[in-house]
């Protein structure tokens, strides 16, 4: 019976430094997310305070759209608007960047609140056609199925081509965003 217990007890302890640990949310309740993305670039906020995120997923049907009405100044498109976004890209040499969310992550409500707010983040992507897309929606889940995306946030930049410069999973808090902005510019 004391073994049972103490085995019990770890199981606990594992499942909670499991979700303390989280850098964003899974797709799937218990589902592992990358420690690293690209070029050795961190996953998940330096302040591992705001990882602990609970996996529970409302349905797809019940996503809503608020991300996309981002106040703050960030010009932000929507998941209709990808193929023209990305044939305005190829004529204009732009960087694209998309941000693939859902409606019941905590990281991306902290990235859409926090960062995308921030005045210095919102002059860095000036240049910058940004996409928003509920990744659980009707027209995002086939754009968040070509691009791999398995956890939330996820930050896709194109190139002008199309091609994808970087990826980006998890929280980022607004320095940290710069810096990734910074870095795939002058890829």
């Amino acid at each position: 019976m004391q073994i049972r217990t103490r085995s019990i007890h770890a199981a606990r302890a594992l499942a909670l430094a499991t979700v303390c640990l989280l850098p964003a949310c899974a797709k799937q309740a218990g589902q592992a997310t990358p420690s690293t993305q690209g070029a050795g670039d961190p996953v998940g906020s330096r302040d591992p305070k705001s990882s602990i995120v609970p996996l529970a997923p409302k349905p797809a049907e019940a996503s809503s759209d608020a991300h996309a009405a981002q106040p703050g100044g960030m010009a932000w498109r929507k998941a209709e608007e990808y193929d023209a976004v990305l044939a305005e890209a190829k004529r204009s040499g732009k960087l694209v960047m998309i941000d693939f969310w859902t409606s019941w992550c905590g990281p991306c409500k902290k990235m859409m609140k926090e960062t995308f707010t921030d005045p210095v983040v919102v002059k860095a992507t000036a240049g910058i056609l940004c996409v928003s897309i509920d990744a659980e929606s009707k027209a995002g889940a086939p754009l968040a199925a070509r691009h791999a995306v398995n956890a939330y946030p996820t930050i896709v930049f194109l190139g002008p081509d199309g091609s994808t410069r970087k990826t980006a999973i998890g929280f980022k808090d607004a320095r940290t965003f710069v810096d990734l902005l910074e870095r795939v510019a002058t890829r």
